[in-house]
């Protein structure tokens, strides 16, 4: 009997869409499928929670080939019993499995796909946009290579997709004043249809770049984490990149490697405050907050703020918003800095009318000064404690992350500051906040008095 080969897996291993929060559906086409038309409304309810449990996995539109992983991921816990029967009623159709020995949907891998070519654009066109106004160098091509193979696995899912129409935006000079390539690699045919006339053409192009900006509300909501809204009401190609060219340009007067040390400390800030406020350790660092974390620093450049004043004032508004929301029933810690970004801007604002609290840190004092900026000072140094025993100096930094940042790039210059042969840093242990009181439900309070 021959063997039954495996269809190859239906989307890249690197798609990972964890960032998106909302997934494209097709009305007309989801009340026209089989499974609509499936007798159990149960086995109907885990058949789109499968679509919704596969768009966050890693790679996108994929699933597990495990009965006991299906069925806790899809809401029944250990019950495989129910499981069981509602896979047999088609719970899962359309999935079907693949070498890499995962579940496959081929409808929501085009649509994850299609969402990845949208997120591997904005990274070609933030990459090269920072790379020309900070002129360094900017390397696209392992993106030019996922957009190529995104396109050739759309392409076999759906030739007609509208992805793969769209044309191809102009280069982009980085640094060195080399174009950026296109995201359509030379070796692949345009799939944009070429009219006779120039009309046309007109429409076509006008047809392009309407369903391009719905792609962009309807796909990109998790991406659009690091966009930034408009002022105006303009809301064409040009006026959209002139405001995030305006609020991710460099501040005046710092350095590229100054820049970075700001807004890592803002990023230590963001820890800080999410640990202190939410008890969370460890918080993911995306690239849609640090956008808007340099649009903070261009903010305050813009206003006359130092850089040691922009870290101070915005770590400070980011610990009072962090307070505000964790006093909030129901609410978690901001998975998006935009959610503060109004706040945090407001801040900023008001700290270049009060006077400086840190203007006079002007450089790190002795014997940091050699080896440290003021504003590493103010951010890494200054909120440790330091104490030096047979040539061994041990740094007590507050949080983990900071304790990290000392170890990872400052321990050679922490030697030569304090002349001595070795630094242990270590972190300082957490005060536990107060644990809010327990409020009796009335029910229970008649109980136990009626006993």
């Amino acid at each position: 009997m021959a063997e039954t080969t495996l269809p190859e897996p239906l989307v890249p291993t690197e798609v990972d869409l964890t960032d998106f929060k909302f997934m494209p559906l097709e009305v007309a086409r989801l009340l026209d499928s089989e499974i609509m038309a499936l007798e159990d409304a149960e086995a109907f309810r885990a058949g789109v929670a499968s679509w919704c449990k596969g768009w966050h996995q890693i790679p996108a539109a994929s699933l597990p080939n495990d009965d006991g992983a299906l069925c806790k991921m899809l809401g029944y816990g250990r019950d495989l019993k129910t499981w069981a029967k509602l896979r047999r009623a088609g719970a899962l159709r359309g999935w079907i499995l693949c070498a890499d020995g995962r579940l496959y949907h081929p409808i929501v891998a085009a649509k994850a796909l299609e969402a990845w070519l949208e997120k591997l654009a904005q990274r070609l066109s933030s990459g090269a946009g920072n790379a020309k106004r900070w002129g360094i160098e900017f390397d696209a091509s392992q993106i030019n290579e996922q957009v190529a193979t995104a396109r050739r696995f759309l392409t076999a899912l759906d030739p007609q997709s509208k992805a793969l129409t769209k044309r191809k935006p102009p280069a982009i000079p980085t640094g060195n004043q080399q174009a950026v390539p296109q995201d359509i690699p030379p070796e692949l045919p345009s799939e944009v249809p070429q009219d006779d006339d120039q009309q046309s053409r007109q429409d076509s192009r006008r047809d392009v770049g309407q369903e391009s900006r719905q792609d962009r509300k309807r796909q990109g909501q998790g991406q659009r984490q690091g966009d930034l809204s408009l002022a105006s009401g303009d809301k064409s190609p040009s006026a959209a990149a002139k405001a995030r060219e305006a609020a991710l340009c460099q501040p005046a007067g710092i350095s590229v490697d100054d820049l970075t040390d700001s807004v890592d400390a803002v990023f230590s800030a963001v820890a800080k405050a999410a640990e202190n406020w939410f008890d969370v350790t460890e918080r993911d660092r995306h690239d849609g907050d640090e956008v808007v974390i340099r649009g903070w620093l261009g903010l305050a450049g813009n206003a006359g703020l130092s850089d040691a004043d922009a870290v101070q004032a915005i770590a400070e508004a980011i610990d009072r918003q962090f307070e505000r929301l964790s006093k909030r029933p129901r609410v978690g810690m901001p998975v998006s800095l935009e959610l503060i970004d109004k706040d945090v801007r407001t801040a900023i604002t008001a700290a270049r009318r009060n006077p400086s609290k840190v203007a006079d840190e002007v450089r790190a004092p002795e014997p940091y000064a050699s080896r440290f900026t003021a504003t590493q000072w103010t951010t890494w140094l200054k909120p440790c404690s330091v104490a030096v025993e047979d040539r061994v100096a041990t740094i007590t930094a507050p949080t983990l992350v900071i304790a990290d940042r000392l170890r990872q790039h400052h321990d050679q210059d922490l030697r030569d500051c304090l002349d001595v042969d070795a630094v242990e840093v270590v972190v300082s242990a957490r005060r536990k906040r107060a644990s809010a009181a327990i409020i009796p439900h009335p029910a229970t309070v008649v109980a136990e008095a009626s006993k």
